[in-house]
């Protein structure tokens, strides 16, 4: 998301920096340069502790110190005529970012990938609850009531921020995206990676890609691909990484089951290939986290003109949208003999796959494609930058 929106900023001539740490997320022996210039955006990498993802300790650490070097770095490079965007991973990371802006009298917007302490609380991180939690809250909510402009990412994350008591004109409403010019459908039978994973013409693939994390559920999938162990045609595959990785892999082998497949994360060139291998794509979020999170690979599942099975909240922000635009089907937490009938339903009915998968890339084309997003961040953009000249 992020790659995306600055280089198309910077193509349109508006001048970006981006400050990050130097260290690679899927592997933190990988360290990146100091400074680099790619297609005109200028990326600045600040250090940090290196501890990893491993345990909370030393992540911590990492978020501490990121959070110490990218506020010099920002006072650095901020002045008055600066637009400071802070994204939520560190969390927190609105509220030294909102205080190096407003020393250098810069304007301070916040996107808001997730919301926390909130799920850390609903994943049952200490941090996240009791008053440690409260407090957390007050100073986030703080950065945010005086953040120009807070850009959530779906419905239920703007009513929660309203909830907090953030000024509705603070806050626009920006789904996330996909690069429907880059991801396209393509037919399977035509699609060379999934002959090179082993897919015949037959088969039907129920798949999943990117980051499966505590926010997710596996049981419910599990439990379908139990039911459907012996049934020839079906395989799951599973492309990415993440904590609940290896829970799948444990569980797949202690159950003995042999229609699980499992790649890892794939080049970002490759992505509109990776993508059109299934048939159907799942995504889960636990009910609780609802308006927290908005799973964006929603998204590119339905850029490639796949139906979306989401396994969650029957009335959450990605059931909303399936329901609204006819583009899959939603499963209550639990419900895996309902999900292996739809499936088995699905690969015996070609006319249905086929106009949920249309619906599907209609409803991107026509709501949610990349222009679209970039429209209303310029819109945003320009909104806070205008003030800036008023002032």
């Amino acid at each position: 998301m992020l790659s995306d929106l600055v280089f198309e900023l910077a193509a349109i001539g508006i001048s970006v920096t981006v400050i990050t740490g130097r260290y690679s997320y899927e592997d933190p022996s990988v360290t990146f340069s100091a400074k680099k210039s790619i297609d005109g955006v200028a990326i600045i990498r600040v250090n940090t502790t290196n501890f990893g993802r491993a345990n909370l300790f030393g992540r911590s650490l990492d978020y501490l110190t990121f959070y110490i070097s990218a506020f010099f770095c920002a006072v650095k490079h901020t002045s008055s005529r600066t637009l400071l965007v802070a994204k939520t991973d560190p969390p927190l990371l609105s509220v030294p970012m909102y205080v190096a802006s407003r020393i250098k009298g810069g304007r301070f917007v916040t996107w808001l990938q997730d919301l926390f302490p909130e799920v850390a609380a609903e994943l049952g991180v200490p941090i996240g609850s009791g008053l440690v939690g409260r407090t957390i809250k007050l100073i986030r909510n703080w950065s945010l009531r005086n953040a120009d402009k807070n850009i959530a990412i779906g419905r239920r994350m703007k009513s929660l921020l309203i909830e907090n008591a953030v000024e509705a004109n603070r806050i626009v409403e920006i789904h996330n995206w996909a690069d429907e010019t880059q991801i396209v459908p393509i037919n399977k039978n035509q699609n060379e990676l999934s002959q090179q994973w082993g897919f015949i013409t037959d088969t039907f693939v129920v798949g999943y890609s990117g980051n499966l994390g505590r926010a997710h559920d596996i049981e419910t999938l599990l439990g379908a691909a139990k039911i459907l162990n012996d049934h020839d045609r079906v395989k799951f595959l599973f492309i990415g990484g993440g904590k609940l990785r290896s829970e799948l892999d444990e569980k797949a082998s202690a159950f003995n089951l042999n229609n699980i497949v499992c790649k890892p994360y794939q080049p970002r060139n490759l992505l509109p290939k990776s993508l059109a291998v299934p048939d159907i794509h799942w995504i889960s979020l636990q009910p609780d986290l609802e308006g927290t999170i908005v799973p964006s690979k929603f998204y590119g599942a339905a850029a490639a003109g796949r139906p979306i099975f989401f396994i969650g909240d029957v009335k959450g922000e990605i059931a909303r949208l399936i329901s609204e635009f006819d583009c899959g089907e939603t499963f209550a937490l639990g419900e895996s003999q309902r999900l292996a009938d739809t499936i088995i339903e699905y690969a015996g009915n070609e006319q249905r796959l086929k106009q949920s998968s249309k619906n599907a890339r209609n409803m991107i084309e026509d709501k949610f494609s990349r222009q679209a997003a970039f429209t209303k961040w310029q819109q945003a953009i320009d909104d806070v930058m205008h003030r800036i000249e008023e002032s």
